[in-house]
């Protein structure tokens, strides 16, 4: 197989608006999804989920820090920070779970990187396979990404508007029924 001239351009093209998107936007801009999910699966007590949003919030305050520091920086130092921060993050909060729970967070977050890694390698070979151009692949790569938020909004759009249809019995229900598909049935 023979070198693209435009897979090094890509790359950096690529991390730089990643980089960019992320730190444009606030981290952990739908953390109220995010963590509805996260107390489902993992069946947190009251209490630590009150305290996982308050780390969430310190985080998040944390990381517009971090933006405006590195603004100008270069990509690399921007990474180092940005996976330093979430790393934290993630050990803050596992260590706010008992032992079951940790081992249920850890498992998840490792499938997760695991399908991560597969759609990463499945879209490279794509862009392998089709010979794009620089610009091109940049193009589909931007498109991908609004998409794929665009999705995440209507997906939550959706949820908020359901709830605002059904009464407080109903809700109730839909709310056990979420449980129940989070693998957590009361």
């Amino acid at each position: 197989m023979t070198t693209r001239p435009y897979r090094d351009y890509f790359t950096r093209m690529a991390a730089a608006l990643a980089c960019s998107m992320l730190l444009s936007l606030p981290a952990f801009s739908q953390e109220g999804t995010r963590l509805e999910r996260l107390a489902a699966h993992l069946a947190l007590s009251e209490a630590q989920q009150a305290s996982v949003a308050d780390l969430v919030a310190a985080h998040r305050d944390r990381m517009a820090i971090i933006r405006d520091e590195l603004e100008g920086a270069d990509i690399p130092a921007i990474r180092r920070e940005v996976r330093a921060e979430r790393q934290a993050l993630i050990e803050e909060i596992e260590a706010l779970l008992d032992p079951e729970q940790r081992v249920k967070f850890q498992t998840t977050r490792q499938s997760m990187q695991e399908r991560r890694i597969r759609r990463e390698i499945r879209w490279r070979r794509t862009m392998d396979h089709l010979d794009l151009s620089a610009d091109q692949a940049l193009a589909i790569e931007t498109l991908v990404e609004s998409m794929t938020a665009e999705k995440q909004a209507l997906r939550q759009d959706f949820r908020e508007q359901l709830v605002a249809i059904l009464d407080e019995d109903q809700k109730a229900k839909w709310r056990a029924l979420q449980r129940w598909d989070a693998g957590r049935p009361d």
